[in-house]
């Protein structure tokens, strides 16, 4: 095994999350490379260091803190289902509206369509027939009389 392949596989090794074949490939080569062996010392070496520090303790205002961080998040989460229902409904209104708008005026294209088919044909002045709704001026009102 060459360097570049055993140093990446160095933390998983010293966690022992590598197979055996691996594992047996990396103890080889730790043996054969100072350099490798020196890296994954030091390497070791953190891990001890770190685990000796201990755990620290949380500060006692966190958890009001993430409090209101999953108050303000859950508030933020109903708006947005809100939101996605109001979006869902405009979709639905402009699936439907497209073939409604397109059937109202292809009805109204065919009407004025057929309507100039049933015009009434225009009566000249000379064929005027006099009805009863005419009613003449008066002309008391106009201020002459007879």
């Amino acid at each position: 095994m060459r360097c570049t392949e055993a140093q990446p596989l160095f933390s998983l090794y010293l966690d022992g999350a590598v197979s055996g074949a691996h594992m047996h490939q990396i103890s080889e080569h730790l043996r054969s490379c100072a350099d490798c062996r020196c890296e994954y010392e030091l390497l070791e070496h953190t891990r001890t260091a770190l685990g000796s520090l201990g755990r620290k303790q949380a500060p006692p205002h966190l958890a009001m803190k993430l409090r209101i961080a999953i108050s303000s998040e859950r508030s933020r989460k109903r708006a947005h289902a809100w939101q996605g229902f109001f979006v869902r409904m405009q979709n639905a209104c402009n699936a439907f509206m497209f073939p409604a708008t397109a059937g109202m005026l292809s009805a109204m294209v065919l009407f004025a369509l057929l309507i100039g088919f049933f015009v009434t044909p225009q009566v000249s002045a000379y064929d005027d027939v006099p009805t009863m709704l005419y009613v003449p001026p008066r002309l008391e009102m106009a201020g002459y009389t007879d």
